[in-house]
């Protein structure tokens, strides 16, 4: 019993140490810092923290916590004691990679000079690489300096190559420059069946990198779920392969709430780089010609037994798009009165406009405006239909 009592009281005093030290690298204190460690302060203890995607807690160690929290200066306090921390190659090594995913970018310097393996695998990182995080990060000037001493065919557990990673990189010159290395295996599934032409179809900073990355050989019938990727995307060059070799595409699959999990990609999942809302020619034009994708496929189902269906989802549809509206959007409204123009020549098709959207339009682009796009695809003109 008293070895017991002695054991947990050993294990408070632990935990309390590493408590402490964690806080006082937090604090970027290098005078505090260094008077713990004078006092006898252990350096090789780990410290809790949550600095992984999930909720879990971690332990990690006090140069890898320090790193994560972007403490320079007791990062600096850290390396000159480096005497006292067992492992230090390995623990500055996988610090560096980590450092790569950081906004300081003093932070890499500082662990860089302390001469890294820059090929080991950083497990917080999913055990990538130094320069994969550098290609997906956008990091130009790192991934080029990291090139001639890096193992470009490195693959992680989770069956990533360096592609999968610049496939999903914000900067273009290091794309370019990891297609045309040799011997990555540009069709390579990870352990998600994820190829890195699917990270392209997602990236949003390279929108032409769909077509490119078939240049170098990508092959999109190796891409599962290839349609799902161009919609979440947003991706009209994916949407149009898609559309022109007849893949099939699930135009009428609808969720819980009667709505195309399709279009709500369109009309609800535009996320700006810096976070909020976006709204780009290139999507317009993406739900444009997702749009007639709809309209021809509720064409070739007139007059069929499967005609409700459309009809039904056709109004929905649409009801999705009027809240296009509410973005200040005219080019997409042009398309959504072309729609619904379309959509009224179908037979016992009803017409689905809610008042409020319509008051949404004249408010935004005045009477004149959406009396004339009314006119033009000779919709009722009667505005008393709509108030």
């Amino acid at each position: 019993m008293r070895n017991t009592i002695l054991f947990l009281a050993l294990l408070i005093g632990v935990s309390a140490s590493a408590q402490k030290l964690g806080k006082l690298i937090e604090k970027n204190d290098p005078d505090k810092l260094q008077a713990f460690i004078d006092k006898g302060g252990d350096l090789n203890q780990e410290i809790q923290t949550e600095y992984r995607d999930d909720d879990s807690i971690y332990y990690t160690h006090p140069i890898i916590f320090a790193t994560v929290s972007e403490a320079t200066e007791s990062l600096k306090t850290l390396i000159k004691n480096k005497d006292k921390i067992d492992n230090y190659s390995e623990y500055i090594s996988k610090a560096f990679v980590l450092s790569l995913s950081r906004k300081d970018p003093e932070i890499a310097d500082i662990l860089f000079a302390e001469g890294p393996d820059v090929n080991v695998e950083c497990e917080p990182c999913h055990h990538a690489s130094a320069i994969m995080i550098a290609a997906s990060t956008g990091k130009q000037d790192w991934y080029f300096k990291l090139k001639p001493m890096s193992n470009l065919q490195h693959v992680t557990p989770g069956n990533q190559n360096l592609l999968h990673y610049a496939a999903s990189s914000p900067n273009e010159n290091i794309t370019k420059d990891v297609i045309k290395i040799e011997g990555l295996d540009i069709n390579m599934e990870n352990t998600e069946e994820v190829t890195p032409l699917a990270f392209a179809m997602m990236n949003i900073y390279q929108p032409n990198l769909f077509n490119e990355m078939i240049g170098h050989g990508a092959d999109p019938m190796a891409t599962k779920d290839l349609v799902e990727f161009a919609i979440e995307g947003n991706n009209l060059d994916a949407l149009i392969y898609a559309d022109t070799n007849d893949l099939p595409i699930p135009l009428w699959d609808w969720n819980d709430y009667s709505s195309s999990y399709l279009l709500q990609y369109c009309v609800f999942m535009h996320d700006g780089p810096d976070g909020g809302l976006i709204y780009s020619s290139e999507q317009d034009e993406f739900v444009d010609y997702l749009m007639w994708m709809y309209i021809n496929s509720a064409k070739e189902l007139e007059n069929t037994e499967e005609m409700w269906d459309p009809v039904y989802n056709a109004n929905t549809f649409y009801n999705l798009i009027d809240l296009s509206l509410e973005f200040d959007n005219l080019p997409l409204l042009d398309t959504y009165f072309r729609l619904v123009a379309e959509v009224q020549e179908v037979e016992n098709a009803v017409l689905v406009f809610p008042k409020k959207y319509f008051k949404y339009a004249v408010k935004a682009w005045g009477d004149m405006e959406i009396g004339s796009l009314l006119e033009k695809y000779s919709i009722n003109t009667d505005y008393s239909y709509w108030y």
